[in-house]
């Protein structure tokens, strides 16, 4: 049964170390340096507690090696507990700089009393291989655990940058909280195996906002492939020649892949704004959301395209890929009209030539 829990111990050790380094690996490029440095020491702590624990359970190992195995096991519990604290609220974005003094004050104590004295362990260990605590034990790890619970309780108080990491450390500590009533009524290694347990649980949140940053980051490529997509379509419609230019067409793509309220293209000249093509029911509220893209032709502003609704900044893109085309297609209908009024009539005085003579004959004897 022993042996059992040795394994899943080390296996649990692994579970939270490869998450919590990849999560380390993607966080240093987009997260807060707390952040991830708090989530790599957290992880290498808890991984090196279970490996520790385990090596302590070892029948061969002699007073001194039990000895510098328990202090070593001490020193990190005190660094996953502290690094428990901080990665919550680095993930949350909610600090509480008294209630992380007081933790880290705390354990600080604890450590100096621990080498120094004999008040919470008298450096001596039973045939068993047990560490025999001293009277102010107890008093210490009811201390830090409410301090850490109070901590945890105000951060979960307040609006979370993720709203799923919340929801996860929500239900993360349904397990501690059933977890750390197991460890009073149960004595012995097994408490101590416990122990790294519940510190092993914030990988579920840890988890949560790696799994949820990558779905988002899977949503954002997908839609903006779509849109790209979308876009090069209406770019093949828009330059083809002989069409004419596709405000409408533009006006209902925006509608189509970005859902506003409304949407318009309108022309400016000379200080007036018309609008040419619309879609939606304009909103009346000057609480909408509104972005405008202006539409250019031949380094002049000739026009802009007009959004109301709830967008994101990235709707911003797409908006100008749109008003891109349009250019292009407003330089492009330009410059076939340029063409066709060369082709028709002479170029140094603007009179009627033959090709247009012979073009409107052509269509009087049709």
């Amino acid at each position: 049964m022993e042996s059992l829990a040795q394994s899943s111990l080390l296996l649990l050790a692994g579970f939270v170390l490869f998450p919590a380094l990849i999560g380390v690996l993607i966080w240093r490029r987009r997260e807060s340096r707390s952040m991830w440095i708090g989530t790599g020491i957290w992880a290498i702590s808890v991984a090196a507690l279970a490996v520790t624990t385990v090596a302590l359970s070892n029948p061969a190992l002699k007073t001194d090696q039990l000895v510098q195995l328990v202090n070593l096991r001490h020193v990190l519990f005190g660094v996953a507990v502290f690094s428990v604290a901080w990665v919550l609220q680095a993930i949350s974005g909610n600090w509480t700089r008294v209630l992380t003094a007081i933790l880290a004050a705390m354990l600080i104590i604890r450590g100096v009393l621990w080498f120094t004295t004999n008040l919470i362990w008298e450096h001596a260990v039973t045939p068993a291989g047990l560490p025999v605590y001293g009277p102010a034990r107890t008093l210490f790890v009811m201390g830090t655990n409410l301090v850490v619970l109070v901590l945890i309780l105000f951060v979960l108080s307040k609006p979370w940058d993720s709203e799923v990491a919340r929801k996860a450390t929500a239900w993360a500590l349904i397990p501690a909280a059933i977890l750390s009533l197991m460890i009073t009524f149960i004595p012995g290694a097994s408490s101590e195996y416990l122990m790294v347990v519940i510190l092993s649980i914030p990988v579920l949140v840890v988890q949560a906002v790696l799994l949820s940053g990558l779905a988002l980051q899977y949503r954002q490529v997908k839609v903006r492939g779509q849109r790209d997509a979308r876009l090069a379509e209406f770019g093949r419609q828009a330059l083809t020649p002989g069409e004419t230019v596709p405000a409408q067409a533009a006006v209902d793509l925006v509608m189509e892949t970005l859902e506003p309220i409304y949407c318009e293209y309108a022309e400016v000249f000379v200080g007036t704004r018309r609008p040419i093509a619309t879609a939606g029911l304009r909103p009346t509220s000057v609480d909408v959301m509104t972005m405008t893209i202006p539409v250019e032709s031949a380094g002049k502003n000739v026009g802009e395209i007009s959004v109301f609704g709830n967008l994101a900044q990235e709707d911003s893109v797409f908006l100008q890929g749109v008003a891109v085309v349009l250019s292009a297609a407003l330089s492009r209908a330009t410059m076939e009209s340029e063409l066709r009024d060369q082709a028709l009539h002479d170029p140094l005085t603007g009179l009627p030539n033959w090709a247009l003579l012979q073009d409107r004959l052509r269509r009087l004897i049709a």
